[in-house]
């Protein structure tokens, strides 16, 4: 039995990106033969990718567009070059195609030209775009989608999707140590000043100029802060992220290179992530199993991993509310409160997304797919 995962790109460092090298990881540990076929971008050197798996690079680009239709058009013309690619492959029903989102993940309308079972990856931003759902409800049928966790799977069975399966994606245990997070936060409070780090590029998805905006409009801050940002993106959202400034209780620092998760955690007291929507948030995870205080966005994504209970939601309607919740959680730390109780749950939270339990819900997955 051979997989073969196709994706356009593996240049960018983001979670559909890592869910599929972890996927082929996974697949070839266990013993399957694994190809991974993606456009000829340079792969990041975030990702490590085992010597068995093989990387066929096409040169097939796909074109972009501020224009709908013409992007559209790029898009199909992008898919119908791919299929021709595959069709070279002489693929038979012992092959699994996983479509990892190619123009649309439509790859799936046309199995019987491969003569193998295709199955569409997806990410599916339920804040985002709720209408996406009906399209894919008109074009995917039986037993074709593979969804992160069970509330999108929900959200798909009420369009009438059927059999829908799940893979959550697992977090890497290599950068996350076991310093509980109330012996790190006495160290970092001797300062008194409360640092916050927000990871992610920078874009409007991940919502930096929320938090921007919040915070230099917050005059009366009782506290020291500077705030961390991260990430990579548009070099022109940052510079204009950047030269943002209206309070001088709040010192903000930009980066588009960073270090280890558990460094950034490490040399900071909260994380906050205000994203409009996401996948699966994988640094949220990896901050939650280092026992951060994390403060995030109620978006779905979010709730699927803390829970609608947890202290650190908060909802971007909302500022007052953030505001109370970030000085009640900044009091904690600055007069030495133990916060010990905050790795206990992190690391409760994350058990499901751990990297033994994804090597089971692999296994439950290739059983279901041979079925």
């Amino acid at each position: 039995m051979k997989f073969i995962l196709v994706f356009y790109d593996l240049s960018k460092k983001a979670g559909i990106q890592k869910a599929l090298v972890d996927f082929a990881t996974e697949l070839n540990d266990i013993g399957y033969n694994v190809e991974i076929l993606i456009g000829p971008n340079k792969i990041d050197k975030y990702f490590t990718i085992r010597d068995k798996i093989k990387i066929n690079q096409h040169a097939i680009i796909e074109q972009n567009s501020q224009k709908y239709l013409l992007n559209i058009i790029y898009k199909i013309i992008y898919l119908i070059k791919i299929i021709i690619f595959l069709l070279k492959f002489n693929l038979n029903k012992n092959n699994i195609i996983i479509d990892f989102g190619t123009s649309f993940g439509l790859l799936w309308p046309f199995k019987y030209f491969f003569k193998s079972k295709v199955y569409l990856y997806r990410h599916f931003p339920i804040d985002l775009n709720p209408h996406l759902f009906k399209f894919y409800g008109m074009v995917f049928r039986k037993k074709c989608i593979i969804v992160l966790n069970l509330r999108y799977k929900n959200a798909l069975n009420n369009l009438r999707f059927k059999n829908i399966l799940v893979l959550p994606n697992t977090y890497d245990a290599r950068w996350c140590s076991v310093i509980p997070c109330g012996r790190k936060t006495r160290t970092l409070s001797q300062t008194k000043k409360i640092k916050i780090l927000c990871v992610g590029r920078y874009s409007e998805q991940k919502n930096q100029q929320w938090l921007i905006n919040l915070l230099n409009e917050y005059k009366e801050i009782p506290f020291e802060c500077e705030c961390n940002f991260y990430g990579d993106g548009d070099y022109n959202e940052l510079q204009r992220l950047s030269s943002d400034k209206r309070n001088n209780k709040v010192q903000f620092n930009y980066h588009t290179s960073f270090p280890s998760p558990v460094q950034l955690i490490d040399t900071n007291t909260i994380v906050i992530s205000p994203s409009i929507y996401e996948g699966q948030p994988i640094f949220l995870l990896e901050s939650l199993s280092h026992g951060s205080i994390l403060m995030c966005s109620n978006i779905n994504a979010h709730i699927d991993i803390v829970g609608n209970n947890y202290y650190g939601l908060f909802d971007l309607n909302n500022q007052e509310n953030f505001k109370n919740k970030l000085n009640y959680l900044a009091k904690m730390i600055i007069i030495n409160t133990d916060l010990e109780y905050y790795y206990q749950i992190g690391k409760e939270i994350t058990i499901p997304f751990s990297r033994v339990q994804y090597r089971k819900n692999v296994e439950n997955l290739i059983i279901d797919i041979l079925q």
